[in-house]
């Protein structure tokens, strides 16, 4: 008997050991917290940092209620690199609950057909990387997007060949093309740490 019992304490400890260990330096129980600190290298070793796309995170659920689509980046990799979880995929729909146009690539596979991926794919490819506006108004129109997301994993939107979609690939003259729809087609709703959120206004054609 004292046997088994000595067995279930050595075991109890050693899971509050392990429950410790992984607790130790963070001291909270907000998942989130990892933003305002943590970084990404990509493979071209550029640091991706998070902070100014946890401050988004916390006006979107702060201020936009009901179920609007937004845009944000898609990540895909090879399973190689970790897939869409290497940097930070789908980390604002995934953390607010809103819709986006496109989720992690193989969840998706898994859950419906995927016969329009690769055209999404190449759709929000052109949101954050194109400098044809009226291309942008299209994907916008298409999708009925509402919120379009632009951080430092947008700036750097790779190549659309399947893989190193975490590398950059310069696509800064599209993000700056979003910049121009400003006035007109977007409007700033908030900036800060290098995230910035528009919000769509309403066609009046």
């Amino acid at each position: 008997m004292w046997k088994r019992v000595a067995a279930v304490i050595v075991v109890v400890i050693a899971f509050a050991g392990i429950a410790i260990a992984r607790l130790d330096g963070a001291n909270t129980l907000n998942a989130y917290e990892w933003m305002d600190y943590g970084t990404v290298i990509t493979t071209d070793g550029q640091v991706i940092r998070y902070d100014g796309d946890g401050k988004a995170i916390d006006w979107l659920n702060d201020h936009v209620s009901g179920s609007p689509v937004i845009a944000e980046a898609i990540v895909i990799l090879p399973r190689s690199y970790g897939g869409a979880y290497a940097c930070g995929g789908a980390r604002i729909s995934r953390s607010t609950g809103l819709p986006t146009v496109m989720g992690w690539d193989r969840h998706e596979a898994q859950q419906r057909p995927t016969t329009d991926f690769q055209q999404r794919e190449r759709d929000i490819y052109d949101l954050y990387t194109s400098t044809n506006i009226a291309n942008k108004r299209r994907v916008i129109d298409t999708y009925q997007i509402e919120y379009i997301v632009s951080g430092p994993l947008e700036l750097i939107y790779p190549t659309t060949d399947g893989y190193n979609h975490c590398t950059s690939s310069g696509s800064a003259a599209g993000i700056a093309a979003l910049s121009a729809m400003v006035g007109t087609d977007l409007e700033i709703v908030f900036s800060e740490d290098g995230t910035t959120v528009y919000h769509v206004q309403p066609s009046t054609e």
